[in-house]
């Protein structure tokens, strides 16, 4: 008798296993069948995510489309087709055109928001950064086309002019990286800006050495400014001291 029960307890159970299962796959499958995302309708003339409709195609749409990171530039004409994604994906957004109407002269973004990744953006200085000019140090917001700073030049230190400068607006969340080097140097930079290898900041790690000296700290916190900035010398490297320290930069 003993016996019975037990299987019967067993045959139970495994119907509702079962039932959860197909109560599981159905709830997914609703789901995945919904589309995700704000949907956002356009037609010629109206923007998006750093981009304006200009004509509406049977099987693509062009736009003008500005380039915000790392350096604001003007925008540029894109054709786009389904499935193209237009948003920013360090601010966390993804906007994907998901339908062309050429009737009613329209088309229908998806728009999702995330969280944006560690860093955001701009990979540029921290404010108040001193960058070595040929007067001694200058802060980084203070430095203006045509000033001398010291950059490389064929292998060698060699003053040369400022051609671009840039301050970029950061998200609310971006992360800034403090890099302290034995011999006391020091510098708060952009997790993602280059060093002269053009190995990103935040990759380097305790005990690298760099530009010189060991490093003996790399931590990452919070960024308290609301712009980070970088220069652009004329030099074939575009290098140039940043705190004393020999960085990239990321203009072009």
């Amino acid at each position: 008798m003993m016996g019975i029960f037990s299987d019967k307890k067993i045959l139970i159970i495994s119907v509702v296993i079962l039932l959860l299962i197909a109560i599981i796959s159905i709830y997914a499958y609703i789901n995945l069948s919904k589309p995700s995302g704000e949907k956002v309708v356009l037609t010629v003339g109206q923007s998006e995510s750093y981009c304006t409709i200009q004509k509406i195609n049977l099987d693509n749409v062009e736009a003008i489309c500005s380039i915000p990171y790392p350096v604001a530039r003007e925008g540029v004409l894109r054709t786009l087709r389904i499935g193209d994604d237009i948003g920013i994906a360090c601010e966390g957004i993804s906007v994907k055109l998901t339908q062309i109407d050429i009737n009613s002269n329209t088309v229908t973004f998806s728009r999702i928001t995330s969280e944006p990744p560690p860093g955001g953006c701009p990979i540029c200085l921290s404010l108040h950064t001193l960058i070595s000019t040929s007067n001694g140090p200058v802060k980084v917001e203070d430095v203006k086309a045509g000033m001398l700073v010291w950059s490389v030049e064929d292998g060698k230190k060699a003053a040369v002019p400022i051609i671009k400068t840039s301050s970029v607006s950061v998200p609310y969340n971006h992360m800034i990286t403090h890099l302290l080097l034995s011999d006391g140097r020091q510098v708060w930079v952009s997790p993602n800006h280059p060093t002269i290898d053009g190995t990103p900041v935040g990759k380097l790690r305790v005990g690298d050495v760099y530009d010189g000296s060991e490093i003996v700290s790399i931590t990452t916190s919070k960024y308290e400014y609301d712009k980070t900035y970088d220069i652009l010398p004329d030099s074939k490297t575009g290098f140039y001291w940043a705190n004393g320290i020999l960085l990239a930069s990321t203009l072009h």
